[in-house]
């Protein structure tokens, strides 16, 4: 229950980080935004991955693009695409991995070594001259006591790297 809810929190602040919506005064004083950052949200927009729909669900809206160096609640915003696909059952990690694998490998991204934590996956790769990541999480739909199905979630977010993140070459 605790991994769950863990991970619950990771997506949210994944999703949270891609998805808010910005004024200018959220802009954080000393943040540098990518200088081609336009192009890039373009780029990432272009990402195969972005539009690999996985099998009976459905897209809960656009792809958000989001700006760098907004505040985001604790957090400070990264350049990045984003979309999310509510799936009506579970989620089969083979069957979500293999999906994005060739949606990733066969574009010049690179898998990074999994860490401890399951249902989740991260691919890098240069997009533009920027270091880039794809982050894909996913989640099981959950039947309430009332009965009622929450849909799982597949979240798909391509980023700027982090200057502190060693797992993107």
């Amino acid at each position: 229950m605790l991994e769950r809810l863990r991970f619950d929190l990771v997506a949210v602040l994944l999703v949270a980080t891609a998805t808010a919506g910005c004024t200018s005064s959220d802009r954080v004083e000393g943040c540098t935004p990518p200088s081609n950052e336009a192009a890039l949200l373009d780029a990432y927009a272009k990402e195969p991955a972005i539009g690999v729909q996985p099998a009976a669900s459905q897209r809960r809206e656009e792809p958000k693009r989001q700006p760098a160096c907004r505040r985001v609640g604790k957090a400070v915003s990264r350049t990045s695409v984003s979309v999310q696909w509510d799936v009506r059952r579970n989620v089969n990690e083979q069957e979500i991995q293999g999906l994005y694998e060739a949606a990733t490998i066969g574009t010049g991204w690179t898998a990074v070594p999994a860490r401890s934590s399951v249902r989740y996956a991260q691919f890098c790769k240069s997009i533009l001259g920027e270091r880039s990541i794809l982050d894909l999480s996913w989640q099981d739909a959950v039947v309430l006591q009332s009965g009622d199905l929450v849909p799982g979630v597949v979240t798909v977010v391509v980023r700027a790297a982090g200057e502190a993140e060693a797992s993107c070459p």
